[in-house]
């Protein structure tokens, strides 16, 4: 698995880069996914399991080491999510991340999506 995932997001967010260490906290339920790696697997699986969707950038912000993301998921309901089997049905719901950053890295992030 590459990271090609996790920096389709984060290219986004102003070109920062995931770091080794990461974590990736996913709201309201509070997992934790810890690494690279893992961060790169758990979004495939999202962005390319679950759906077939990418995030659409709206707006970025980054300063002092913070930064927000806020974008839309667009995409198609392709596998299932939350308990949900697949719909086929467009999905187009807004998603924000917020982001610690240290070093040109993303060194933790949140997810929110609606």
């Amino acid at each position: 698995m590459s990271v090609h995932v996790a920096h389709d997001l984060t290219t986004s967010c102003r070109g920062h880069g995931v770091a080794e260490t990461a974590v990736f906290t996913t709201q309201p339920t509070g997992e934790e996914i810890r690494g690279r790696d893992a961060i790169a697997k758990h979004l495939a699986g999202f962005y390319h399991g679950a759906l077939e969707a990418r995030p659409v950038p709206t707006h970025a912000i980054f300063a002092d080491g913070q930064g927000v993301l806020e974008a839309r998921v667009v995409g198609r309901h392709t596998g299932t999510f939350a308990g949900v089997p697949a719909t086929g049905r467009d999905v187009d719901v807004p998603l924000c991340v917020t982001c610690e950053v240290a070093g040109g890295l993303i060194e933790r992030a949140a997810s929110i999506c609606w």
